[in-house]
């Protein structure tokens, strides 16, 4: 370990590791800029399968509104229910991770 220059049986001397400390710092992460929420949102919406599923949304309303039919178009409301209820659980376990590696970095 001559590199790190620190013996493993006894670690760092403590004029070595004091002198570490001021010119590194703090053995810790830096903490990343905080993600704002819309952003986190706007994200849960970024995939290629989502990309198909409002496609499909969009190709379900134009054939609706085509037919002329008459009431609810059930296809587009069910479809945009699963992508909005895709997104609520990936923000809800986006949150959910984050918070838990906020416990441990406390």
């Amino acid at each position: 370990m001559t590199v790190f220059r620190v013996d493993p049986a006894t670690g760092l001397e403590e004029a070595e590791a004091a002198r570490r400390l001021r010119s590194e710092g703090p053995n810790e992460l830096r903490a990343a800029a905080p993600v704002p929420m819309w952003r986190k949102i706007v994200a849960q919406f970024q995939d290629p399968l989502i990309y198909l599923l409002l496609a499909a949304i969009a190709i379900s309303l134009g054939a609706w509104v085509i037919e002329g039919a008459i009431g609810v178009p059930i296809d587009a409301v069910v479809i945009a229910a699963v992508v909005l209820l895709n997104a609520m659980l990936g923000f809800v376990q986006e949150n959910a991770a984050e918070n838990a590696v906020a416990a441990l970095h406390r």
